[in-house]
């Protein structure tokens, strides 16, 4: 029990709808604005990254959701985080 309760609420709304994404990926620039992500533990950042569907490294490459998985394993993200719940699985793989 590391006490991430605030965390574990927002993993519940996992492959949430566009609103979700969008407050995780605005965290995210928040953290990033005032230059705080250095504090942020690796694992918590990681996690707040796929909630907000940035399966792609971003530019400093600090966090790369998709490293050392396979194929599928990959795929798994692009379907369940990457694309909207209402995407058919055409769609999962032309973004795949």
């Amino acid at each position: 029990d590391a006490g991430y309760f605030k965390l574990a609420t927002l993993i519940s709304q996992a492959g949430g709808d566009a609103v979700f994404r969008a407050d995780m990926r605005s965290q995210l620039k928040i953290w990033e604005d005032e230059k705080v992500t250095p504090f942020i533990e690796r694992g918590v950042k990681k996690v707040y990254t796929l909630l907000a569907g940035l399966l792609e490294s971003n530019a400093d490459g600090e966090v790369d959701i998709c490293a050392n998985l396979d194929w599928k394993r990959v795929f798994g993200l692009c379907l369940w985080y990457g694309e909207p719940v209402t995407a058919s699985i055409a769609n999962v793989m032309d973004s795949y």
